[in-house]
């Protein structure tokens, strides 16, 4: 079930960061700031929920989660990818669209 989560916000990179896709630099950076040190493999700490897994298991979660939250952020630190990005995901969005 976690990772399931993992993997739908690792999909929207504005989502994963707790952002709104008009967001700032400024604001990118804090948001992506906040969640590193949340996810950061040397610091991260497992939250109650996750008593069911290892150490290693919750170490390699808070792994993939802090490089999914990295791309995250070289993504839409950089207006060119994020320009792409953003077309992708309107493209995406819709292509998905309900009528």
């Amino acid at each position: 079930a976690e990772l399931q989560a993992f993997r739908a916000l690792g999909r929207n990179h504005y989502r994963m960061l707790g952002l709104s896709n008009g967001a700032t630099p400024v604001e990118v950076r804090q948001a992506f700031r906040r969640a590193a040190l949340q996810w950061h493999p040397d610091k991260a700490k497992p939250p109650d929920a996750m008593h069911l897994c290892t150490t290693e298991q919750f170490q390699a979660i808070a792994e993939q989660m802090f490089n999914a939250l990295s791309e995250a952020h070289d993504t839409l630190s950089d207006r060119v990818k994020r320009a792409q990005y953003d077309a992708r995901l309107a493209n995406w969005r819709r292509a998905n669209a309900r009528p």
